[in-house]
């Protein structure tokens, strides 16, 4: 008895929010399983346990219509019978930022705790590629072991259960689970047993008249594509198929390190527990008498009897690094990043909005006295987006209305943002003490939102009294000392004046939108300038038409299509592709940004291309090309190009089709002074369907390695994926960057900085060791539902992504590698461009510049700057993406009493000593480091 084998048999669902339905439709079968659950635990005392997929949105999702179930779940999960959390959604951990994926923990964490015990696993069983600081973050929430799907290369260890080493160290103990991972049991054992069928076998099908319950289908011109429903269910099992169907799950765990016990798991998606579990189980062990324990068990007793059996072992388990991206991608769907564009173009632009600028600016303001932290408008635009990452709608996985659904979401959390976002900038502005500038009444608070000083061009929008008849600005610093401006446009307008204690009134004014250079505006802070109008010259008489030209004495454009700067030199060419030169290593990059087409036969995770495919490219194109805007700080060039694509993939001749369509491509290029990166915007109209689009950038480097920004760390990949005999290896060519992706050899780098995460690849056989980035890939809407069954959507073309999309991205070139270049900064910088904030002259506690807080080391980045969950405190949270040590220097501009380190649930770890106005602490290699700073509320802070 001391030596049989325990069989852990934990019952669960793993309930996508959204996928083959919408999310409503989906809420409805949801509430119908927990519905049947609470009934059927409350009446079998011997169901002991389930697992609520590692989700706690579910059960509020449940809540909402059912609010008076509450009570019966929090008795069944303080009775440990129910396993909550530990996460709030089950997101695609490489479509969003890591920092998104500690709030997502922490508010599943929090939300979790309002019912009963938290599930203290790192268990993930859906996103596409696990992150390789997953073990380090679950190590901040008191997380020790690890479960996830989907796949990795069994070859990396010996056993299913290894320790997975973080970029800072941090190892946790982690199953990849075995064959049929969170299926085993239910695939099977359970359906065999209980239906007396193989669900892999090929006769796995309906046919009419089985008896498996009443059966139900709408079959009108809207339902007749959905699915066939089984109403009330027939009950019952097959107990000659026990041995049978135990033996073959038995199977799937060998190759686990500890056969002693073993976790069988019974569920599948969308699937409601089953009434007769508790039978089953009965005749699992009599038939089995004493050979096995087998016990319907909760996820954590496992994972105690896992921990427990290693605990003396564990240097026999491999240890597993990096991220969980192994191929084919048939396993790991890296090909999710280029469907449905929209939804990471808003969701990426949200994100910055709320952690780079929201967060950090009101928790100044109310540090500076501001009455209320926003705290429950970041609740709400945080959980509209936790409920967008979810694995299948950050891509639009599913129908028309899901992907609508899904942008809804994300929309509203952008106009919660933004809306908190000039509420921030209100209170820190209004307090900007102008009074004792004696020349001018008009200022401009330019605000910086990262967390080193910087230098850059600001472009504003300002609205000078009509009656002032202004020429021209002459804008100063705070210290009256003129700096250099390009106007762009003047117009005659009129403003809107919101009073709360009056009634709109118009504001006649003069339009001036303008740039002007902004030098060391400071690092999370502000700095002001002053707006000085210059009126016309009307002497001797006014001329309404005649006014002078003012002309630059300095200029970037050089000619019609080639502008240059202090760093580099760029040149349109006559297909629209860019020469950029780097001034400072001579090098020259040719023929960058073309645009690369091919077919698409493959479906939403999986690219495929046609073997009759018809591969085409811009290069050769005429392009057109205008200069729309040229000064002293920057030059824009308009490129237009009029492309022709197949309209679609013609499925009767297994070939792109010779019917083209007008495929419109609109290129933005912006040279600024003092910029070492080329700005780019490209705007697309898709009207074709079934194809790939790239944008391609020709390096001729060298490199054999790429390197691309992760979550919290930088991802390095081979340039060339290798070869497995004829064939291509199964490693993967596309991988996803989120700030950026850099190619070098040392001598030469090109390094892509993103607004957005994007997927790119080395484009295989180039000469030219071309980096292709993902723009668009569209597809039929099919959703796979069984290995048989792909659900069909009549008439929903949404997955073919037809309309326009804009992609904002810079091109720097350099030489060394990427920790040389400060890309984590300028990728940052990119995201959030100094903003300028018009006010008049005030009285206000502030002084005309301030820094609110400063980090300094090589290459830290901060990711996170907010009001501590359930103190009066502020959380600074950043990290080393590097592999070597450094040490920290925060330099806060707000009294401070006490620093602690904190683990990410917020819980101090040890007190942090400040030396005058500096916190200093090692920073070291991979580590994300969380650091509390209190202080009195109200306080001045000069």
């Amino acid at each position: 008895m001391k030596n049989k084998r325990k069989v852990h048999v934990v019952t669960y669902t793993h309930w996508d929010r959204e996928f083959r339905w919408e999310f409503e439709r989906t809420r409805m079968r949801l509430v119908d399983c927990i519905d049947q659950l609470l009934d059927i635990m409350e009446a079998k005392p011997e169901f002991k346990s389930f697992l609520f997929d590692a989700q706690v949105t579910i059960l509020e999702d449940y809540l909402e219509i059912r609010p008076e179930n509450r009570e019966r779940i929090q008795a069944l999960a303080n009775a440990n019978r129910l396993e909550l959390g530990p996460w709030y959604t089950l997101a695609d951990c490489a479509a969003i930022q890591g920092e998104t994926l500690i709030r997502n923990l922490l508010a599943g964490i929090r939300a979790s705790e309002k019912y009963g015990p938290v599930l203290k696993c790192g268990y993930n069983v859906f996103s596409f590629g696990q992150i390789a600081q997953l073990p380090q973050i679950y190590d901040g929430f008191g997380i020790d072991s690890i479960l996830f799907y989907k796949y990795m290369d069994p070859k990396r260890t010996k056993y299913h259960e290894f320790l997975w080493e973080a970029p800072d160290g941090t190892r946790t103990l982690t199953s990849r689970l075995g064959r049929e991972a969170r299926w085993n049991f239910f695939f099977a054992a359970h359906i065999p047993i209980v239906y007396n069928r193989d669900p892999w076998h090929k006769d796995w099908q309906y046919r009419w008249g089985d008896d498996l319950g009443k059966i139900f289908h709408t079959a009108d011109s809207e339902g007749y594509g959905w699915f066939y429903d089984i109403l009330d269910p027939k009950t019952s099992f097959h107990p000659e198929k026990i041995k049978d169907g135990m033996e073959r799950v038995l199977k799937t765990v060998e190759g686990t390190a500890v056969p002693e016990s073993v976790l069988f798991f019974e569920g599948t998606d969308f699937t409601a527990p089953h009434p007769l579990t508790p039978e089953i189980l009965a005749e699992i062990r009599k038939q089995y008498g004493d050979e096995i324990e087998l016990v319907h068990s909760r996820l954590t007793d496992y994972l105690a009897d896992l921990q427990k059996a290693l605990a003396n072992r564990k240097n026999e388990l491999d240890v597993v690094k990096g991220p969980m991206r192994d191929g084919p991608v048939g396993a790991v769907h890296t090909d999710v990043f280029s469907i449905h564009p929209e939804l990471m173009i808003e969701h990426a632009r949200t994100e910055t909005i709320l952690m780079s600028r929201v967060e950090p600016f009101a928790a100044f303001a109310w540090l500076n006295g501001v009455e209320r932290y926003p705290t429950t408008y970041l609740e709400k635009a945080w959980k509209l987006l936790f409920h967008s990452h979810v694995h299948d709608s950050i891509h639009g996985l599913g129908p028309r209305t899901l992907g609508e659904g899904c942008l809804s979401r994300i929309k509203q959390a952008e106009v919660i943002a933004q809306g908190l976002e000039r509420r921030a900038l209100q209170d820190i502005t209004k307090e900007i003490n102008t009074s004792g500038v004696k020349d001018t009444e008009f200022f401009a608070a330019v605000h910086n939102f990262t967390a080193a000083p910087r230098s850059g061009i600001v472009e504003a929008w300002f609205d000078l009294p009509r009656d002032l008849r202004t020429d021209h600005l002459v804008i100063t610093d705070e210290n009256g000392k003129p700096v250099c401006e390009q106007l762009m446009e003047k117009d005659e307008t009129r403003a809107g004046i919101y009073h709360p204690r009056s009634r709109n009134m118009p504001y006649y004014c003069t339009r001036m939108h303008i740039c002007f250079q902004a030098e060391n505006v400071p690092a999370m802070g502000y700095k002001t300038f002053q707006i000085k109008p210059v009126s016309k010259n009307e002497y001797p008489y006014p001329h309404e038409d005649w006014e002078p030209p003012r002309l630059y004495a300095d200029d970037l454009l050089r000619d019609a299509r080639t502008a240059e700067n202090e760093h580099l030199s760029v040149h349109i060419n006559a297909d629209g592709t860019l020469d950029l030169t780097d001034k400072a290593t001579g090098e020259v990059y040719s023929g960058l940004n073309y645009f690369l087409d091919s077919g698409e036969i493959g479906n939403m995770w999986m690219s495929k291309e046609p073997h009759h495919n018809g591969i085409i490219d811009t290069r050769g194109l005429a392009a057109s090309v205008s200069c729309r805007m040229h000064g002293p700080l920057q030059v824009v060039f308009d490129i237009r190009l009029d492309w022709k694509l197949p309209r679609e993939f013609d499925r009767a001749k297994q070939a792109r089709s010779q019917d083209e369509v007008s495929y419109p491509i609109s290129v933005t290029v912006t040279l600024r002074k003092g910029s070492r990166s080329l700005d780019v915007e490209t705007t697309i109209e898709n009207t074709a369907r079934d194809h790939y689009l790239k944008v391609c950038f020709p390096t001729d480097s060298k490199a054999t390695h790429t390197a691309g920004e992760g979550s919290f760390t930088v991802d390095e990949f081979a340039a060339d994926p290798g070869r497995a005999g004829e064939l291509r290896g199964v490693a993967l060519a596309r991988h996803p960057a989120q700030m950026w992706l850099d190619i070098s050899d040392k001598k030469r780098g090109l390094a892509v900085l993103l607004e957005t995460p994007r997927d790119y690849e080395v484009l295989e056989h180039d000469p030219r060791t071309t980096v292709a980035m993902g723009l668009l890939r569209a597809v039929p809407l099919r959703i796979p539902c069984d290995n048989r069954l792909w659900m069909e959507y009549p008439g929903d073309e949404s997955a073919q992504s037809l309309g326009k999309f804009t992609y904002r991205y810079s091109l720097l070139p350099h030489a060394g590698d990427w920790k040389s270049q400060g890309l984590h900064q300028a990728a940052l910088a990119l995201r959030n461009p100094l903003k300028a904030c018009q006010f008049g002259k005030q009285t206000g506690a502030q002084p005309l510049s301030h820094s609110f807080l400063s980090l300094e080391g090589d290459n830290l980045v901060v990711s996170a700057i907010k009001k501590a969950e359930d103190r009066d405190s502020v959380i600074v949270r950043f990290y080393n993406p590097t592999s070597q040590d450094t040490t920290a220097t925060l330099r806060p501009g707000f009294p401070v009493a006490e620093a602690w380190t904190v683990k990410f649930n917020e819980e101090r770890v040890q007190p942090v000593k400040a030396t005058g106005s500096a916190i200093t602490l090692p920073a070291p290699h991979g580590k994300i480091i969380s650091v509390e700073l209190t202080g009195k509320r109200g306080q001045s802070i000069f």
